[in-house]
């Protein structure tokens, strides 16, 4: 009772492709039941602009920080995302309020390559277009750039010159 097959229940555990075809349409199966559970930790934000902005986990907080800054960031239709799978209800409707939309997400551009697929007029701009790295951190500073906000008003970047250590272990190593 710690989550060991017992009797039939052992063969879904041996990676055979008919095990694996078999237990594949079984995750099949249970994705709009997932989908429809995840609509309560998925929000769409109406906003006044045709201007659309998706986020993601760091992405999301980026761009509340980043709303405080520019105002104007908040009044664009905000997709937010808190879990997956991801209605495809909810891509239809923020498209279809939207001219353009930035994706905001860390690592994989996993949403920017779904909302593409339903994208018809229109433009979707990430990591897939250049508008973001496609590889390294999601930053407040690449945000910013890619939404043309510029720098942070009365900040400016911070220049270190720290001279480079070599490696060591701690004292106890």
């Amino acid at each position: 009772s710690v989550g060991l097959p017992q009797g039939d229940d052992s063969r879904g555990w041996v990676l055979l492709p008919q095990t694996a075809r078999r237990q594949y349409q079984k995750l099949r199966d249970k994705i709009p039941e997932m989908r429809h559970q995840m609509e309560a930790y998925n929000r769409l934000v109406p906003g006044r602009t045709r201007m659309g902005v998706v986020v993601a986990g760091l992405g999301r907080a980026l761009c509340e920080e980043l709303g405080r800054e520019a105002p104007h960031l908040l009044d664009a239709v905000r997709l937010e995302i808190s879990g997956y799978p991801i209605s495809q209800n909810l891509f239809d409707i923020c498209l279809s309020h939207c001219d353009h939309v930035f994706v905001f997400e860390e690592s994989y551009p996993y949403i920017e390559d779904q909302l593409r697929n339903h994208a018809v007029h229109t433009r979707i701009r990430g990591r897939r277009d250049g508008t973001i790295s496609l590889t390294g951190e999601l930053s407040a500073r690449e945000m910013r750039s890619a939404l043309g906000l510029g720098q942070q008003v009365g900040k400016t970047p911070v220049a270190l010159r720290a001279p480079p250590r070599p490696p060591r272990f701690c004292d106890g190593c």
